[in-house]
């Protein structure tokens, strides 16, 4: 639980320290926060429960700060990834081999996503484009919540 404990207070000074000067310096424009699918369903088998509680902490923290921000022109949204084929991922996958094929076969696209599959969400949430986007979560997962993450594999 220290790691979450960590995770949560990092993502809420570096968050109050960014509205800070954005309120001081009086900049509207957008806050994104990464958030994950197991924030909003289990990841069977991924002995994931600290890392998915502070995942719900930024859910919970971004759709409170989008209603108090809003009216001084700072929006507050998220993004969900599902599985990424980063290096924490991979070398978490080489420890356990399972991962490897949930990966692949838990998304209804059938892949697990490359770090590159975000960009264009992200790029949304932070311009201009979303100007009249606050407190949502866009959900980047090869359409998990489809089956809310009850993947059934052998374990």
């Amino acid at each position: 639980m220290v790691l979450a404990d960590t995770l949560t207070s990092a993502t809420f000074f570096v968050v109050q320290n960014a509205v800070k000067k954005m309120k001081k310096q009086g900049i509207k424009g957008s806050i994104m926060m990464v958030c994950s699918q197991s924030s909003q369903h289990v990841c069977p088998g991924h002995l994931l429960t600290a890392y998915a509680g502070s995942k719900g902490f930024v859910w919970s923290l971004a759709r409170s700060l989008a209603h108090e921000l809003a009216p001084h022109g700072i929006r507050m949204n998220t993004i969900s990834p599902g599985y990424i084929a980063t290096d924490m991922n991979l070398s978490l996958a080489n420890h356990r081999p399972e991962l490897f094929r949930i990966f692949h076969e838990a998304p209804p696209l059938g892949r697990v996503a490359k770090p590159e599959d975000l960009q264009m969400a992200a790029l949304y949430l932070l311009s201009d484009a979303s100007s009249y986007v606050t407190g949502q979560d866009v959900v980047v997962d090869g359409r998990m919540q489809v089956s809310s993450g009850n993947y059934r594999c052998a374990m």
